[in-house]
């Protein structure tokens, strides 16, 4: 019997914010690729988005998301800044349209001029005008990063400003609470400089990169809003430097992968009974070594 498909990672070559200046004239050429982790964790080979969606011109950063059996793609263009998005379909397939899902909507984050703006796609197609999220959930200084997943219900959104990890939420009624310090709440860090989050029932799992990648921890914050103190993840993530880091819940457990400096990709599962698994990823398919990822999980 084949495997079962459970998540779409998603690789691309490098990562920047939203809003990023480049010399006149200057295009990107950085390439979009995606692979599949099995049932039994094995990995597929890795393709080339654009080779079968369209060509955009190379992508400077890039979201995933699964609704259902299918695989949202967000990618920022490298020439323009323009935000696309595309659909491959649980055959596999790829449909063009112009990335956390809750229920039938997907939930969109971007960093802009240093600011974090929020739209959603709901299940007929339409979206929902950017909204900068200063003016719902308070100001907060220059963001460099952001993350977001659906934790029972809610949009949790995690973003990193000042060397310091925010955290708030947009309740399913679409109310946004107020900005809250995360190292206030599980413990100090050193300077933040990456951030993922992932929904495993009804907690949130943060985990952070401090002091440029040499350092990784995760918390939790559970349903009842109480945080558990930073635990420390180097041995996990083999003790490298981390420049990017996704989580994702498959299963019921959470998956963590990170890219690290010398552009090579780890893998680790933190299972129900909290112990973790960690391992290398192979990357048969793309050339050269990789700057960024993104991981999701799909039916």
């Amino acid at each position: 019997m084949a495997a079962r498909k459970d998540p779409h990672g998603l690789l691309h070559d490098r990562l920047r914010r939203l809003h990023h200046p480049r010399p006149p004239g200057h295009r990107g050429g950085t390439a979009l690729y995606q692979g599949i982790r099995l049932a039994d964790g094995s990995w597929t080979g890795f393709a080339d988005v654009q080779a079968q969606a369209c060509d955009i011109g190379g992508t400077r950063a890039a979201a995933v998301a699964g609704i259902g059996g299918d695989t949202h793609v967000l990618a920022i263009t490298a020439a323009d800044d323009t935000l696309r998005h595309t659909v491959r379909k649980a055959d596999g397939s790829l449909t063009r349209v112009t990335a956390a899902a809750i229920d039938t909507d997907l939930h969109v984050v971007a960093v802009a001029d240093g600011k974090v703006f929020h739209t959603l796609r709901n299940a007929d197609g339409h979206w929902t005008p950017f909204g900068d999220l200063s003016a719902v959930a308070g100001p907060l200084g220059t963001v460099t990063r952001a993350a977001i997943a659906s934790v029972g219900g809610a949009l949790q959104v995690v973003t990193v400003s000042g060397g310091k990890a925010h955290h708030t939420l947009r309740t399913p009624s679409g109310h946004w609470t107020a900005w809250g310090d995360v190292t206030r709440a599980a413990g100090p860090t050193g300077p933040v400089t990456g951030v993922a989050i992932a929904g495993v029932a009804d907690d949130a799992h943060v985990v952070v990169a401090t002091d440029n990648g040499t350092r990784q921890y995760h918390s939790v914050r559970r349903a009842d809003a109480g945080w558990e103190p930073f635990g420390e993840l180097t041995g996990h993530l083999g003790g490298g430097t981390v420049r990017s880091l996704s989580a994702a819940r498959v299963d019921g457990e959470l998956q963590l992968a990170a890219v690290t400096a010398d552009g090579k990709v780890v893998h680790t599962v933190r299972h129900a009974d909290r112990t973790w698994t960690t391992a290398p990823v192979l990357l048969p398919g793309v050339p050269g070594p990789l700057g960024t990822l993104s991981l999701t999980g799909t039916l």
